[in-house]
């Protein structure tokens, strides 16, 4: 048991010859070698590897940050501002249209009651059972942050727009 005489991994050098653990184990030095190695092609048509034991993940290696270079800001620099204003004016547009399918639409908060001819609640049912601008804004706002929100859309088309702006967020934040 020893340690590498060039304290090398081993690489081909200009020569064609192997330096480092795989030139020994090439030269016939030592008849095997243990350590981290990275399974290369090339390494491979040199010598024989055993099946790895373990298996790490993926490093990545970026440079530090600076504690003058924060910002509070900092979380959206992944997009572009143009891709921020345009996820921003879909958000919207989608609240629109949201809330304009809630009052249209006969499946919604506002008129499913009324088709199944049941009398309010509350005196104040309306305000309760509304899906209004702000409930289809904050439900894209959660929706977006992959959250979720407490009040969803009732009726099936509102669902077809929650669930296009869902697909939405999810090709926008995973690219």
């Amino acid at each position: 048991l020893r340690l590498v005489k060039d304290g090398l991994f081993g690489a081909k050098n200009l020569q064609g010859n192997w330096t480092g653990l795989i030139g020994e184990v090439v030269n016939c030095e030592v008849d095997f070698v243990s350590a981290p190695l990275t399974i290369s092609v090339e390494r491979s048509q040199a010598v024989d590897f055993s099946l790895p034991f373990m298996q790490l993940g993926l490093q990545v290696a970026i440079r530090k940050s600076y504690p003058g270079q924060r910002s509070f800001l900092q979380f959206l620099d992944p997009l572009s501002t143009d891709v921020w204003a345009s996820v921003f004016a879909a958000g919207i547009i989608a609240s629109v249209c949201m809330a304009l399918i809630n009052v249209w639409s006969p499946y919604s908060y506002r008129n499913a009651r009324a088709l199944r001819n049941e009398p309010p609640i509350f005196k104040c049912d309306c305000a309760i059972d509304e899906f209004s601008f702000y409930n289809a804004l904050w439900f894209m706002v959660g929706s977006f942050a992959q959250q979720g929100a407490d009040k969803q859309p009732l009726s099936p088309s509102g669902r077809m727009v929650g669930m296009t702006w869902y697909l939405f967020g999810l090709v926008v934040i995973n690219t």
